[in-house]
């Protein structure tokens, strides 16, 4: 899972986790159908993460990748960060 930000100077920084406990897991994943169909991911509200997460929802709930909404392609996740500024 990755959040991208840009900070009130224009500089842009990628947070990062591993959802995956082993290398195993994670190489079955990219080598599979999923990774496939959709190499960039799926846009998410990261305070709704918090949110789930301060309720208790299972870390693997959490970390799993939904499915991408119906009509859409993996390039509709790409979402560009507007330029913080004062």
């Amino acid at each position: 899972t990755s959040m991208y930000y840009r900070d009130p100077d224009g500089l842009r920084v990628e947070l990062q986790i591993d959802n995956f406990a082993t290398m195993d897991e994670a190489h079955a994943y990219l080598t599979g159908p999923d990774f496939a169909e959709n190499p960039i991911g799926v846009i998410f509200d990261p305070e709704q993460l918090i949110r789930d997460y301060e309720a208790g929802r299972a870390l693997e709930d959490l970390v799993r990748r939904p499915p991408l909404p119906p009509g859409t392609t993996p390039m509709d996740m790409r979402a560009e960060t507007p330029r913080g500024g004062g």
